[in-house]
């Protein structure tokens, strides 16, 4: 590769005369054709716009990321999708380093053009069976290549002492924002709302930290 070379983007984004280089990815709507660097917007946008979940969107129309661009490390050489957030937990979690302070050593950032998942999600959605429910159709959240409308706040209940239930004994750790979780559905809603991907999409690249606990039902013959 050759390391003079960065991609950027030359949509123009709805508000923005100049995006920054770690705005790499595009997203747009298809129903009307803007254009946004961060996928929070898109989504908002389908909500408020277009009453559609992230679902229903994408089973008719695919995925709102219509440009994909891949961010690689000076430091470490590793890549890794060309968005803000992950690149500022990557610079501090691996290098001890902000975001600031890379640009500032590295004013010529590599930039490459990736792979756009676009049409993925519409390909598998049309392909479901119409009288199977979406959600039969994988056995766990990650395996789904839609990335499912979870509700956006669920606030946990609490016993008086403000500790979480005894049915609530797994712990979850969302890495980026070191926000723990009691309730796995409350965990992924929020890795898809805040950070923009799905379960496995997170994993990938920042694994997990996660403490699942098991119940034993002490019912006989359970």
């Amino acid at each position: 590769m050759d390391e003079n070379i960065t991609s950027i983007s030359t949509l123009e984004v709805e508000g923005m005369e100049h995006v920054p280089w770690y705005f790499g990815c595009r997203y747009s709507c298809q129903i009307c054709n803007k254009v946004w660097h961060y996928p929070q917007a898109a989504r908002y946008h389908l909500d408020s716009v277009h009453k559609l979940t992230r679902a229903a969107y994408e089973s008719q129309y695919g995925t709102c990321e219509i440009e994909t661009r891949i961010f690689h490390c000076s430091i470490c050489q590793r890549t890794m999708k060309c968005e803000r957030d992950i690149i500022k937990y990557h610079l501090e979690a691996k290098h001890a380093m902000s975001l600031e302070n890379y640009i500032d050593q590295f004013p010529n950032p590599i930039v490459t053009i990736g792979e756009s998942r676009r049409s993925n999600a519409a390909t598998h959605a049309r392909a479901v069976t119409p009288s199977m429910p979406m959600l039969q159709m994988y056995t766990t959240p990650e395996s789904s290549p839609i990335k499912m409308e979870l509700p956006i706040k669920m606030e946990l209940p609490s016993d008086s002492s403000g500790k979480a239930p005894w049915y609530r004994g797994s712990k979850f750790t969302c890495i980026p924002c070191n926000r723990n979780f009691t309730a796995q559905v409350s965990y992924i809603s929020h890795i898809n709302t805040k950070h923009g991907m799905n379960l496995r999409e997170y994993r990938e690249q920042f694994g997990s930290v996660e403490e699942i606990k098991q119940y034993m039902c002490k019912i006989p013959g359970c």
